[in-house]
């Protein structure tokens, strides 16, 4: 019997070229492992434009499905730009 892989990953951060090249490089795995599913848990005030760009533009173009939710209770997912 086989299971699904599902990878998950906490980003608790403003949103900057380390935080998108983390992303990008998550997707990657994601992808390498032919991973069922990949779960972002979001808590960001928010950043620059440009890697939220980067990120959405990974996002859409990904293989594997991602699933973006804004957590624990309380966190926020502010505007990046």
């Amino acid at each position: 019997m086989s299971y699904a892989s599902i990878l998950k990953i906490t980003v608790k951060a403003p949103i900057h070229p380390i935080t998108s090249e983390y992303i990008r490089d998550t997707i990657d795995r994601a992808e390498k492992e032919n991973a069922s599913l990949l779960i972002i848990a979001l808590n960001t005030p928010g950043g620059l434009d440009t890697s939220m760009r980067e990120i959405i533009e990974r996002i859409l173009s990904s293989k594997t499905p991602v699933l973006v939710y804004v957590s624990p209770s309380g966190a926020r997912a502010a505007s990046a730009g």
